[in-house]
């Protein structure tokens, strides 16, 4: 467990200077390691999710480039809506451990429940 957090948040950290701290493009953090600035439990999650807003270009093929030390398990786009699925399989011990990165890419609506 300990190496997929290393990694984790060493890859997060990545995402976080590509984007000048979330914002070019724009994204937010979802899911489980989301939840950990909150709650002090661990999930045990295997990846850690992107929530991004459809540009005028497709960020996901940008943000694959950030990555080439990670092999693509997923991609696909379907008008104007995408998902990578980053991966890397690291060694932990006698095995590897599987990390994942997905990035979902769409149109974000706005509710009253979110300001700015």
């Amino acid at each position: 467990m300990t190496v997929r957090e290393k990694r984790i948040g060493e890859l997060v950290e990545r995402v976080r200077q590509e984007t000048s701290d979330f914002k070019k493009p724009a994204m937010i953090m979802i899911g489980g390691y989301a939840l950990r600035v909150f709650v002090p439990f661990a999930r045990y999650s295997r990846d850690c999710g992107f929530a991004l807003p459809h540009g005028k270009a497709w960020s996901i093929d940008k943000v694959g480039k950030w990555f080439l030390d990670l092999r693509i398990e997923a991609k696909g786009k379907l008008n104007s809506c995408g998902y990578l699925r980053l991966i890397q399989f690291v060694p932990s011990g006698k095995s590897t451990v599987k990390i994942a990165l997905d990035f979902m890419e769409g149109d974000v609506r706005r509710s009253g429940f979110f300001r700015g």
